[in-house]
């Protein structure tokens, strides 16, 4: 008997057939689709649940890298604000030493001018030292002289007190005292 619905009935005592029929196909195939489908998403879940992991995992290292950046950047900014007073403490200090130089040169040229009034006075010095070896040769000299001009002097006084004698021995006048 046809059946109006498109299906073929069976009759009572056919065959059974060992084929499995065309929507069972299908619904073992949907089924198998669901299957892995489920598998697809469970795989999804679970590699997401892993990378989550991976990233919280990366979070704290960077949360821990972050915190060390920041005591860096906190020992950096420490250690510029030394560099900045060392470096002022060194523009001071060079400032001394451009004025201390400047001193120096002053120093220097009060040095010079005294080394060449040393040196005019120590030739002025050796000018008259030569001048006063002069004057003593000159003096030594008139010492001799004037030694010679005694010593003849006092010939001539001996000379003239003799002659004196024998004026008045041969005058005979003597003088009484």
């Amino acid at each position: 008997m046809p059946n109006w619905r498109g299906r073929v009935s069976r009759r009572k005592g056919e065959d059974k057939s060992f084929w499995i029929t065309y929507s069972d196909l299908m619904s073992s195939l949907l089924l198998v689709f669901v299957l892995v489908l489920f598998f697809s998403v469970y795989q999804y879940y679970q590699m997401n649940d892993t990378r989550m992991a991976e990233l919280d995992l990366k979070q704290e290292e960077l949360d821990l890298k972050q915190v060390e950046l920041n005591a860096l950047i906190v020992t950096l900014s420490k250690q510029e604000d030394r560099l900045r007073l060392q470096s002022s403490e060194l523009d001071l200090a060079w400032g001394q030493l451009d004025e201390q130089a400047a001193l120096l040169e002053e120093k220097d040229e009060q040095l010079k001018l005294h080394e060449v009034n040393l040196t005019a006075a120590e030739y002025a010095i050796v000018l008259q030292s030569r001048e006063l070896e002069n004057l003593k040769d000159q003096l030594d000299a008139q010492e001799v002289a004037l030694d010679t001009a005694r010593e003849s002097h006092a010939v001539e006084v001996q000379g003239l007190m003799t002659q004196k004698t024998e004026l008045e021995q041969i005058l005979g006048v003597k003088k009484t005292s």
